[in-house]
């Protein structure tokens, strides 16, 4: 295993509560196997999703037709759940500190490849003049600058038990969670030629894509 690899390690700990939860979410609501077998429109939702019920449908590669186990449906939610938070907010928030810088990500190259030694003035020539940089920084901010919420942090109008169950994961992300990973990157920082990696830090994860 690499021994340095903060996507891996501070990634894990919001996977796993987020599994955690979906599981407990979900009992709420069905009770055994059965019962998510006779949700309807969960199993047309599948069904579309699989490409079984129109030419319009999602045709999504290896998505169930059908559903059959409580199991099986909590992990289609816990991935859908961590594709559009935690996932997205790993690969989207980086941008503006690493596109934003141009020759750390030059979004394009302006001038031929040099043959021979290679000086300073070559390579800003190959890099993008002032006017498209500035277009690169602030698409790099349009694309990560805008945090809409912060995952869990909702208010359900039910009293079904499911606010319980968001405030409680919620509770568990905010501290558990995130003190390990305030934790991990004190001894990132304390360790020469390491970085920390604050993009899994809860208020910087959104419940879903916010672009």
């Amino acid at each position: 295993l690499l021994p340095y690899f903060p996507y891996r390690d501070d990634g894990m700990l919001v996977w796993n509560l987020l599994g955690a939860y979906v599981k407990e979410y979900l009992n709420l609501y069905y009770l055994s196997d059965q019962d998510v077998v006779n949700d309807y429109e969960l199993q047309s939702w599948a069904a579309q999703l699989a490409g079984g019920l129109d030419s319009g449908a999602g045709k999504v590669p290896g998505f169930p037709s059908n559903i059959q186990t409580r199991e099986q449906l909590a992990d289609i939610v816990h991935r859908i759940i961590w594709t559009a938070g935690p996932q997205h907010a790993a690969v989207n928030f980086p941008q503006t500190d690493y596109t934003s810088f141009i020759p750390n990500a030059s979004g394009s190259t302006y001038a031929p490849p040099v043959d021979g030694n290679v000086d300073e003035a070559a390579l800003l020539k190959i890099l993008a003049p002032k006017d498209k940089t500035a277009v690169q920084v602030k698409t790099s901010y349009a694309l990560a600058g805008y945090h809409y919420d912060q995952l869990l942090n909702y208010t359900l109008n039910t009293e079904d038990g499911s606010n319980a169950v968001v405030r409680k994961y919620y509770q568990q992300l905010t501290t558990t969670v995130r003190d390990q990973i305030v934790a991990q990157n004190q001894k990132r920082a304390a360790e020469a030629g390491l970085l920390v990696y604050p993009y899994f830090l809860p208020e910087n994860i959104p419940n879903s894509t916010s672009v």
